[in-house]
């Protein structure tokens, strides 16, 4: 069985496969100290992809060489999978965004990506597998994030608000209404802007599924195309 980490800026996954089986899967802040408890029995490998402080890598290191297994990192090249970088630096593109995109592109061929989480990212590959470049942009949470920073009026509690996307009648759901309408407009131009007409719109992350329904269930939602990129991509071993 495999051990797959995804470690991310706000929180962390993982997962236990057998012969391509989610059989467990659990997750935790990257501010918790250490590694909670993971079910080891039966697990022959690690792999991790990591966008967070090396850190963590470092404690999944240190804890993974005390019990008797080995890790190995995702990394971004310049080909993968039949799926070739836009970046001429092909490792400073994160490495969550190659792996999605690498595996939508083994799903669906032809693909637009929309990654949502601490940020949310659009990435495209054409169906030769070129992935023509991307964008980045706040997530839901760092957009309310900025406008608590930097207003003094602007305050809400959670319990206030709807969730839908109607015009607010107070600050909570102006708020949060708001946010989410500009993550709404910003999928929609991305997609309007496609340089082709064939492209599977996937939406991942952890945001993925909701935002999905607010675009009014365009395209297709995968929970773990991060998971399935690693198995895809080239990787080093760390212990």
């Amino acid at each position: 069985m495999r051990l797959e980490f995804d470690i991310g800026n706000t929180n962390h996954k993982w997962r236990i496969t057998d012969n391509g089986e989610v059989v467990r899967r659990g997750g935790f802040a990257n501010s918790d100290d250490g590694l909670p408890s993971v079910p080891i029995q039966g697990v022959s490998e690690v792999y991790v992809a990591c966008v967070a402080d090396t850190v963590y890598v470092d404690r999944l290191v240190n804890w993974a060489g005390q019990n008797g297994l080995s890790v190995e990192q995702a990394v971004v090249t310049a080909e993968a999978s039949g799926v070739t970088c836009a970046y001429a630096e092909p490792k400073r593109l994160g490495v969550d965004r190659w792996l999605a995109a690498i595996a939508a592109f083994y799903r669906y061929g032809a693909t637009c990506v929309i990654d949502i989480g601490s940020a949310m990212t659009v990435d495209v590959i054409d169906e030769q597998g070129h992935h023509l470049g991307g964008y980045i942009v706040p997530g839901y949470q760092l957009l309310l994030g900025a406008l608590l920073k930097d207003t003094a009026l602007v305050r809400w509690s959670e319990h206030e608000v709807s969730g839908d996307l109607a015009l607010g009648k107070d600050t909570a759901n102006a708020v949060a209404a708001g946010a989410k309408l500009m993550l709404v407009g910003f999928v929609e131009q991305a997609v309007a802007r496609l340089p082709f007409d064939n492209a599977q719109v996937v939406f991942t992350g952890g945001g993925g599924r909701l935002l999905r329904e607010a675009c009014g269930d365009c395209g297709v939602w995968v929970e773990d195309l991060v998971f399935e990129g690693l198995s895809l991509a080239e990787r080093k071993v760390l212990v």
